[in-house]
């Protein structure tokens, strides 16, 4: 049997996913701007890209939906759904009510605010 839950954000995630992308926009048009003032072309050009990489990346990594099926869990993102059997899985435990509180984690890689938590 295959269930899906949604991967729903607070308000506060939303409004800084919100923010970081205009912050990413207004960067991308500075940049243009700073181009069409005589910066050289390829730092806009590059510094350009990777903002557009980073935003896209971000958009399409960020999990929409967790999948209990038979076999194990899948976590579903734009780009692919990634599945880990039961076998896999040590053991479950309930997050602490203050268990993604900012003192009480250390991130080792991902993302803190745009489009979620992920990592």
């Amino acid at each position: 049997m295959k269930t899906i839950y949604e991967c729903s954000h607070s308000k506060a995630m939303k409004r800084l996913t919100v923010v970081g992308i205009l912050i990413i926009i207004a960067a991308i048009v500075y940049e243009i701007w700073c181009v069409q003032r005589g910066m050289d072309l390829w730092i806009g050009i590059t510094v350009t890209l990777i903002l557009l990489a980073a935003l896209v990346s971000v958009f399409m990594l960020h999990p929409q939906y967790i999948i209990a099926e038979d076999e194990g869990i899948g976590i579903h993102t734009l780009i692919r759904t990634r599945r880990i059997p039961y076998s896999d899985i040590e053991r479950i435990e309930r997050a602490g009510e203050n268990f993604m509180r900012w003192d009480n984690t250390i991130r080792l890689f991902g993302i803190g605010g745009m489009f979620g938590n992920i990592g």
